[in-house]
């Protein structure tokens, strides 16, 4: 991904050349595509030569899309009958002896209507599962724009398109050429990587480009969002070089980034696309979990693939090396902390137990509540992974997955395998109590006592106590005394254990893993406020004080969407007191200017002039804070505060979503500024003396 304008205009631009590998001998399935698109008229002719295995004696059977027309078959050149129904998907055709290639003509239209995303916050993006049209193209694999034998597994692919209308095509693989003349395109496309699919996209794109150790790093970005194209350059060569160092050599030549022309958040061999609303928000998609985690897919999900039938790791692994091993490394423990506390919080809020099912269930997220399964629980088993095997085995570990399935389809036992032999442990009770299971431990703290022996130490007894499903884990039990931290690890394997431990110091108190290493379901009175748990309240209702009323629009539009998809009531102030007393209520404004200046919130101070978060004033017009707090009319309810100190300040009120785990967020030109928790220990898991 690189630094030469490629301003599309008339003239030839050659990248680098590429020869065509001999791919039959290895087996893989290769499809070599001439295709020509027409985005004007929504259509698509393409001629797809299928190779690299034996096409068996008898009936054959290939996948493609109802709305394309066959044309034509020919099996190793000499043309055969066929059959395809009109809006049908299977392409039939019989054959006297087995054949090495078969090749199919076709052509036909592909324009299915992008349909928006219901969700609260970015689960999938709005969908399509293929689109032809002047503004785009989108052609996924789920499109079946090209003849798929079933159970084809993975496959290589040359792709050489035509494309009209002015758009400029982006594929996965090597770019072994491009030319325009006028509102034509042609450009080649070849992967030395097998993979499970091939997408097209295409659009109406400004390119700039940068080669740096042998990679092409592009961005196809809109005229507006243009000026951000060296600082995604920049971040992405970073990521490849940081992660290539744990990982090894990035496994393609090319990394891109795509602004699609509806919201998407697809990852494929060698580029991503993206939403345009993502893209514009610049430096805050550098951040860990954002393109970086779509870079780490070209390892894990987009190179080494997942048998998903058998459960998809790939969401877990890279999860847990952006969003939380980037920020353990770069940004520190407390960053790290941050993560695991909102990782089992969240967990613990929005799966129930009617929603939840096992890790190795898990093939993508299609509902909110899924990516607290298969990224978030799923990240967390990758750290007790970690913490069991040590960090050289642990990365070792995966750097042997990678070269030994790269191109291929990897398990979860696979995974369970090489760390097996690597660190000379049995793993499969691990793996099996993790992925096999739903939710995860409920933990009990009972009967702490502490008394002082002949030699004026302190010891420290207690009991762990499972409740649920007996779980075998290694739990830290921590020590506080004036002097710091004692910590000692714990076997813990029955439904009842015991532990005593030993300070020179008086303890101040004692609590089972207040670092949130072990993943487990935290008890409702061990969950910090946050907007997730109103959201999942039995009962919610959203009130807009009067000044709010007077200038948030958003704050209208928030509410209607939270009603739609959460339920709950909006409120008028004469029932503002009656809600707080029976559920959950967002407050948007400043509570004081309803009455309510003490809601029981030390932290938050609303003055005449902005307010006061933990002793630091913020009296610019453009700040605003989303804080949240239990509700002090009713145990075990929320109240969410989002005010602000003009009415620009709110302007982005709908995405207030996206920080649902977060107990606070200080807000400057609808940016985050600062964000977090506020410290304490779950009352089920601590003692304090």
């Amino acid at each position: 991904m690189r630094y030469v304008y490629l301003p599309l205009i008339p003239v030839l631009m050659v990248f680098f050349c590429l020869q065509s590998p001999s791919f039959a001998a290895d087996g893989r399935v290769f499809h070599k595509m001439t295709v020509s698109i027409d985005p004007g008229t929504h259509e698509i002719k393409a001629v797809d030569t299928i190779s690299g295995l034996d096409f068996s004696a008898g009936k054959n059977e290939l996948i493609l899309a109802p709305s394309l027309t066959v044309t034509n078959v020919k099996a190793d050149g000499v043309e055969i009958p066929f059959e395809k129904p009109q809006a049908e998907a299977v392409l039939t055709f019989e054959l006297d002896s087995p054949v090495k290639e078969v090749s199919v003509e076709y052509n036909g239209q592909i324009y299915n209507e992008v349909r928006k995303s219901t969700t609260l916050t970015f689960v999938r993006g709005d969908d399509t599962t293929g689109l032809i049209s002047p503004q785009g193209v989108f052609l996924s694999p789920q499109s079946q724009w090209y003849p798929v034998l079933k159970d084809q597994g993975l496959a290589l692919f040359q792709l050489n398109v035509t494309m009209h209308g002015g758009l400029t095509t982006i594929s996965q693989g090597s770019l072994s050429y491009r030319k325009t003349s006028g509102t034509l395109e042609d450009s080649g496309w070849i992967s030395t990587v097998p993979s499970d699919g091939l997408t097209l996209v295409a659009g109406r794109y400004w390119v700039k480009s940068r080669t740096v150790d042998g990679i092409i790093y592009s961005v196809y970005l809109s005229d507006a969002n243009k000026y951000l194209a060296d600082r995604l350059i920049d971040a992405s060569i970073d990521d490849v070089s940081f992660y290539s160092k744990i990982l090894g050599p990035y496994p393609y030549t090319q990394w891109s980034i795509v602004e699609n022309f509806f919201s998407s958040g697809y990852g494929m061999p060698g580029f991503t696309l993206l939403d345009p609303r993502v893209v514009a928000q610049g430096s805050r998609i550098l951040r860990p979990g954002y393109i970086d985690h779509e870079i780490v897919h070209s390892w894990f999900g987009n190179y080494v693939y997942p048998e998903y039938e058998n459960g998809n790791w790939a969401e877990a692994i890279t999860t847990y090396l952006t969003n939380y091993y980037f920020q353990e490394t770069e940004e520190g423990s407390e960053a790290a902390l941050r993560y695991r506390i909102q990782t089992m919080e969240s967990f613990s809020i929005m799966v129930s137990a009617d929603r939840d099912y096992p890790l190795r269930s898990f093939s993508a997220k299609r509902e909110e509540f899924e990516s607290d399964i298969g990224y978030g629980k799923g990240s967390m088993v990758f750290h007790l992974l970690r913490r069991k095997v040590g960090d050289e085995t642990f990365f070792k570990g995966l750097q042997e997955i990678i070269t030994r399935f790269g191109g291929r389809e990897a398990s979860w036992d696979d995974f369970r395998s090489v760390f097996e032999k690597l660190s000379g442990m049995k793993l499969q009770f691990f793996f099996r109590q993790w992925l096999d299971r739903k939710g995860g431990p409920r933990l009990l703290l009972q009967n702490v006592s502490m008394h002082m022996n002949e030699a004026g130490d302190y010891t420290v007894e207690g009991r762990i106590v499972q409740e649920g499903k007996t779980y075998r884990l290694e739990l830290p039990v921590v020590i506080m005394t004036g002097f710091g931290r004692i910590s000692e690890t714990i076997t813990v394997k029955e439904k009842v254990n015991t532990f005593k431990i030993t300070s020179i110091v008086r303890p101040d108190w004692v609590a089972l893993d207040p670092d949130y290493h072990v993943f487990r379901i935290v008890a409702r009175q061990g969950l910090h406020p946050n907007l997730n748990r109103l959201l999942e309240s039995v009962t919610q209702s959203y009130f807009m004080t009067e000044e709010t009323a007077r200038f948030a629009g958003q704050v209208e539009l928030l509410f209607k969407m939270l009603k739609d998809r959460k339920g709950g009531w909006i409120i008028q102030e004469g029932d503002l007191m009656d809600a707080l007393g029976t559920g959950s209520v967002l407050i948007a404004g400043r509570p004081d200017s309803v009455g309510l200046r003490d809601l029981g919130a030390p932290a938050l101070e609303f003055q005449r002039e902005g307010f006061v978060f933990q002793g630091v004033s913020y009296n610019q017009p453009d700040e605003a804070i989303l804080y949240s707090m239990e509700n002090p009319f009713l145990p075990g309810a929320v109240v969410t505060i989002y005010a602000g100190n003009s009415p620009g300040a709110m302007s982005r009120a709908e995405y207030i979503p996206y920080y649902g785990s977060d107990t606070y967020v200080i807000f400057r030109a609808g940016k985050p500024l600062k964000r977090g928790y506020i410290e304490f220990l779950g009352p089920k898991t601590s003692h304090r003396f």
